[in-house]
């Protein structure tokens, strides 16, 4: 199986080979469309993790190209309704400050309407609700990978272990998918950041809960 990265105008997304068919999770913002037509060829499958703009981005161009697109229910209706969602801030000035920051750019930006596939029975690819994020937030579990969006933003230069996203739309929710993902194991590709180990998820455990601050 082949794993190649894409670090896009600002989330990250995956292309993945594999028994001889070529998926997708995530799909970048629209800014990245150049670079996706230079290097990512023949999709078979997307997967998109959540309904956020620059997440699905390209999601309309890929499926003229060809590509079956599965997304949840519950975050298709940001789609169907070409809303850029950008969910309440956490109490840290630079929460908010992302908050308003992407507030601004989403005058800028659109989403573009397409249909989804009922992709439910991929046998390659397991699909795991992992809602908080947004309410129809998923992971997808490809052998002992698992890419979970913005669930968990990955290690940085900066930061060097897992955390929460400053964005989170339900954190009692989240805290019931974080109790799942603890108990995975194998390598965790998050939508920002590098790619980090279970291993690293539960050396992290308790700054998580401690930034999550639900009882």
């Amino acid at each position: 199986m082949k794993i190649k990265r894409f670090s896009s105008f600002y989330s990250v997304f995956y292309a993945i080979e594999w028994k001889g068919k070529r998926f997708l999770i995530d799909c970048g913002s629209p800014f990245d469309r150049k670079r996706i037509e230079q290097e990512v060829k023949r999709i078979d499958y997307i997967f998109i993790t959540h309904g956020h703009w620059d997440h699905a981005g390209n999601a309309l161009f890929l499926k003229k190209e060809g590509a079956k697109i599965f997304i949840h229910e519950k975050d298709f209706f940001l789609i169907k309704n070409r809303i850029i969602h950008v969910p309440p801030p956490r109490k840290s000035l630079y929460s908010y400050f992302l908050f308003y920051t992407l507030n601004f750019l989403k005058k800028f930006a659109k989403v573009e309407y397409f249909e989804k596939d009922d992709l439910k029975n991929i046998e390659e690819v397991e699909i795991i609700e992992t809602p908080g994020h947004t309410h129809g937030s998923c992971t997808y579990k490809i052998k002992d990978n698992y890419f979970i969006g913005d669930i968990l933003i990955g290690p940085n230069p900066f930061i060097k272990r897992p955390r929460l996203s400053f964005l989170i739309e339900d954190k009692n929710v989240l805290k019931k998918t974080l109790e799942l993902l603890f108990e995975f194991e194998g390598k965790f590709y998050p939508g920002h950041g590098k790619v980090f180990s279970s291993y690293d998820l539960k050396k992290a455990r308790d700054f998580i809960w401690r930034d999550l601050k639900v009882k």
